[in-house]
């Protein structure tokens, strides 16, 4: 089955800056380029994982009220939490291991750590929106039998009052407008960051901590994505990005890529992933 078609992006939203847009471009742009040498691989990745992320939470906010119409918000708010999931995971990653990593190998301490303090400048927001997904799907009559793909929230985050600090009350049923207007609060903030890092993380960058130390980080990086349940990870990766970009970043076996992708995991969900921009993807035909 297709791709939902893409709801018009409203004036008022982060969505139709220029500003917003021409960050989408430069991510975008990065998925359509060949592997570049080492020095540039590193931002080249970031580019291509901040056009992941950008893209699966424009959606959560662009199908917010299509949703609603369509009565599918078990599998929208399914899909929603993936998304902010993935944001929310690659930032944890980030500063728990690739930016110490980093540093400890030459990498500018100033520059890194600036960019994990511009993390905390949206985050708890983030994070917010997060719970009030999670929670509104739980009381769906379905949920149970559908239950979320992604871990649970840690212990910090579910202490967030989101109902005090927010305004988002899970027991009032899902409200599209409400989640757009707080979401309006943090994403423009959010794309800000994701642009302004690429920068941070530049050729200087990569010869101050070198070709080996890059190597041996990116044997590091793999271990841990292999790590994650695919039902969420490469399902919702594989559906957003084009499938060469997808080959390039993520080099999986043949078996994973054509065979357990579209025939294992991605079926039990997938009414969520037509809320990507290429649940094709997921198919024999579109992992070749």
């Amino acid at each position: 089955m297709p791709a939902h078609p893409l709801p018009a992006i409203p004036s008022h939203s982060v969505w139709a800056t220029k500003k917003a847009q021409d960050a989408e471009a430069s991510f975008y742009e990065a998925t359509n380029l060949p592997e570049p040498v080492w020095r540039e691989r590193f931002a080249w990745e970031m580019r291509a994982a901040h056009s992941l992320f950008t893209n699966l939470v424009k959606r959560v906010y662009l199908f917010a009220h299509d949703a609603v119409e369509q009565d599918d918000l078990l599998n929208y708010l399914g899909f929603s939490e993936v998304a902010i999931y993935q944001v929310y995971n690659h930032h944890h990653f980030e500063e728990t291991v690739i930016f110490p990593y980093l540093i400890e190998h030459g990498a500018d301490r100033a520059s890194l750590e600036g960019n994990v303090q511009d993390h905390h400048t949206f985050t708890r927001a983030m994070d917010a929106t997060w719970l009030y997904i999670r929670r509104v799907r739980a009381l769906l009559p379905d949920a149970a039998r559908y239950p979320s793909p992604v871990p649970e929230p840690d212990e910090e985050i579910q202490t967030i009052d989101i109902v005090g600090e927010y305004g988002l009350d899970p027991s009032k049923g899902f409200d599209p407008t409400l989640l757009q207007k707080h979401m309006d609060t943090w994403l423009g903030t959010m794309m800000d960051h994701m642009l302004e890092e690429i920068d941070t993380i530049g050729p200087s960058m990569t010869e101050a901590v070198g070709e080996e130390n890059l190597k041996q980080l990116g044997v590091i990086v793999l271990k841990h994505l292999q790590a994650y349940d695919p039902k969420w990870f490469l399902c919702s990766s594989f559906a957003t990005v084009n499938m060469d970009c997808c080959k390039t970043l993520l080099k999986l076996p043949y078996l994973v890529r054509r065979i357990l992708v579209p025939y294992v995991w991605a079926g039990k969900y997938w009414g969520m992933w037509q809320y990507c921009e290429h649940p094709e993807n997921l198919t024999w035909a579109g992992t070749a």
